[in-house]
């Protein structure tokens, strides 16, 4: 029988006939676990349909969208004829999709690998008070924009850090450097700086983009739910 201590489900919502649905599970342990057909792995329990209430929502209503296009179109130089602007906006609106549209507009790359290693638990570091009600507004704000949800069983756990920016507001980081110790490396490094600065030698316009809260973009996946998304 499997160590059913290391093994945890996501928590799922099915609908009535769920035949042929499919519930991630997360093996803990550095050891494959065999689990034999008529082995319990959770509970389920039938989910009461709460009515829409006319009530206000607590929830603050989303930020308007952005439109970025336009933003970076007004800080082009004046240099660029008609022609070339044009040839920039069609540009920008075919990738439109990969432009933030608002703070919490963050999308998804590749995961990161750990491979057989257990997933990072930190014990909890202690805040001082006056950064609690800080930590406690942006925790609702991201929960409220689908960034992060709450868990009771969750295998990793990484601590807070405030981090202070230029104009004296606070940035909410999150520790990830154990997590960073433990990540298998990409096989292919970068290029050398020498040949990325011979490439751009016959090019006249530069441009930069800026990654939108660069964490939030990428998953955490151990070895076993790698093979099940295989």
């Amino acid at each position: 029988m499997p160590n059913l201590g290391h093994v945890y489900s996501g928590r799922s919502v099915l609908p009535a006939r769920f035949t042929e649905r499919r519930v991630r599970f997360i093996n803990t342990d550095t050891l494959e676990q065999l689990l034999r057909k008529g082995t319990r792995l959770g509970k389920l329990e039938r989910a009461e349909v709460i009515q829409t209430s006319n009530e206000p929502s607590s929830k603050e209503p989303p930020a308007p969208e952005v439109d970025v296009i336009e933003q970076m179109m007004s800080s082009f130089p004046k240099e660029l004829t008609k022609e070339q602007r044009g040839a920039v906006k069609e540009l920008l609106d075919e990738h439109s999709f990969i432009f933030s549209k608002g703070q919490y507009d963050v999308g998804r790359t590749p995961y990161v690998y750990i491979g057989a290693h257990r997933p990072i638990r930190q014990a909890l570091m202690r805040h001082s008070f006056k950064y609690l009600d800080v930590i406690g507004e942006q925790v609702e704000k991201m929960k409220a924009h689908g960034i992060i949800e709450p868990t009771a069983s969750s295998p990793w756990a990484s601590n807070v850090v405030l981090v202070r920016k230029k104009d004296n507001s606070l940035r909410f980081c999150i520790d990830c450097r154990q997590l960073n110790r433990v990540t298998v490396r990409d096989s292919y490094p970068l290029p050398l700086i020498d040949n990325c600065l011979n490439a751009l030698k016959s090019s006249s316009w530069f441009s930069t983009l800026n990654l939108r809260a660069g964490y939030y973009n990428i998953p955490i996946m151990s070895s076993t739910e790698t093979r099940q998304l295989s």
